[in-house]
């Protein structure tokens, strides 16, 4: 597989505006062999799932390169500090650390076709699932902070400015601790 310098930018994620599909281009194709091959573009509407903030899990969709559709079977969160890729909990930094950039990984099977770097490809999300997991995403915040402010008036306060910081299972742990 053909790979490019690795990026010295984050990936720009388009999935909090709720797109489901981009073009995009591959930046770098790597793995494959006995295990997956890890593309990485650009441009991504794919949510991954972040080792350090497991809050929702990953999508998954398509990568249309060509007249090729390959699977993504998984989008998880990457670090390069340009000379080599870092993947989910191997990552040795946390993001916004200087010098690094912080990547979504488009996991694709190991075995059939995989682009090329360089390549321009449409990216596709599966939009049931993405609904599905927003939904469930949605729900789980919303009883905990609940929970939360209905248990403890300072914990619920505590909860509304600290939930994009902590792990909504530490969240919770401190809500049940009290």
């Amino acid at each position: 597989m053909a790979t490019m310098p690795l990026p010295r930018t984050d990936s720009l994620v388009t999935f909090p505006a709720g797109s489901i599909q981009e073009q995009a281009r591959v930046l770098d194709v790597s793995g494959g062999g006995p295990g997956p091959a890890w593309v990485l573009t650009d441009v991504t509407p794919f949510h991954p799932v972040d080792p350090r903030w497991p809050d929702q899990g990953p999508d998954h969709g398509t990568l249309s390169a060509g007249r090729e559709i390959i699977p993504v079977i998984d989008a998880v969160m990457g670090a390069t500090d340009g000379s080599q890729l870092f993947i989910g909990a191997d990552t040795p930094v946390r993001r916004g650390e200087p010098g690094w950039a912080f990547v979504v990984v488009h996991v694709i099977p190991a075995t059939g076709p995989a682009p090329t770097a360089g390549q321009w490809v449409t990216l596709t999300v599966e939009a049931d699932r993405r609904s599905a997991l927003s939904a469930g995403h949605a729900t789980a915040l919303q009883v905990m902070f609940t929970a939360c402010t209905t248990t403890c008036p300072i914990q619920g306060a505590i909860f509304a400015r600290v939930q994009r910081e902590l792990p909504a299972a530490l969240v919770m742990v401190i809500c049940v601790e009290e």
